[in-house]
């Protein structure tokens, strides 16, 4: 009979420390999912709004290219699932409904898109890489 090797100690402190890791992103998202709400401080009459176009999950992990698996700690496919496992919370927390007056200028912002930013910064991406 073949017995398998045991795994390096190496290996095991990694699986570990990664596991570990994977438990505080999920505690730290679940943290920002149960802040009470902010007070919003309207625009001041007259501005305008800056155009952007909202980038999809997708066409950013195409354009980080092999740095995505860095930036983010994770694949696309863990992200997804993820994403899968928090949307009701998500929905429910966000609150996302048609806005009471006039149409969103810029474009809806996803949960999956608002969930990538709050990983990448958390993963240890700067606010500004977030945009």
């Amino acid at each position: 009979m073949c017995a398998l090797p045991t795994p390096p100690a190496v290996w095991i402190r990694r699986r570990r420390r990664r596991r570990r890791d994977r438990l505080m992103m999920v505690a730290c998202v679940l943290e920002i999912l149960d802040l009470d709400e902010e007070v919003v401080v309207s625009r001041t009459i007259g501005s305008t709004n800056i155009r952007r176009t909202r980038k999809k999950v997708k066409d950013m992990w195409k354009e980080l290219g092999c740095y995505a698996r860095k930036a983010y700690r994770m694949n696309m496919d863990s992200l997804k699932k993820l994403h899968s496992l928090l949307l009701p919370a998500l929905r429910d927390e966000l609150d996302i409904k048609e806005r009471s007056r006039g149409k969103t200028p810029n474009g809806n912002i996803s949960t999956l898109l608002r969930l990538s930013a709050a990983i990448r910064f958390f993963a240890g991406g700067s606010a500004s890489e977030t945009r």
